[in-house]
């Protein structure tokens, strides 16, 4: 997966062209995740995190995701209190025949930006997990 600089150089170029239609509704808060950490390259060094409380909705984007569905993946959001905000999403990752289904969660802790993120495929003993930041960006996350 070294699609890590032409992601960015497209999720930012997105990210400045994307419009938010909706402006009486509370804006989403979009978030910037660098991480890293020994995770057998599933998951992305950046990935970016919207999330809405007040709709119960979240997206996500990374070049894993780009990768196999080539646009930003809605989110559960798991946990969202003053001091932790925790999303999930399920990725099909198929590689001709054969598709592996992973479960992702970050886990966004807001007092001091740290984040978390696990992957776990299903149906192998593997798990991974990287550390890192997350920052609130200006820009929502490209429609799709």
């Amino acid at each position: 997966m070294s699609h890590y600089s032409t992601f960015t150089k497209g999720i930012i170029l997105a990210l400045g062209c994307s419009v938010f239609t909706n402006a009486a509704a509370a804006k989403p808060i979009t978030m910037q995740c660098l991480v890293s950490g020994p995770d057998g390259g599933w998951i992305a060094e950046q990935i970016f995190v919207e999330y809405d409380s007040e709709r119960d909705a979240a997206r996500v984007v990374d070049p894993i995701i780009l990768y196999f569905d080539k646009k930003p993946k809605k989110a559960e959001i798991s946990e969202d209190t003053d001091k932790k905000l925790v999303v999930k999403w399920r990725l099909a990752a198929r590689a001709g025949s054969q598709t592996t289904k992973f479960a992702y969660r970050l886990a966004y802790f807001k007092s001091n930006g740290k984040a978390t993120v696990q992957a776990h495929p299903h149906g192998f003993a593997n798990n991974f997990s990287a550390r890192g930041r997350c920052q609130r960006i200006n820009q929502p996350l490209p429609a799709g």
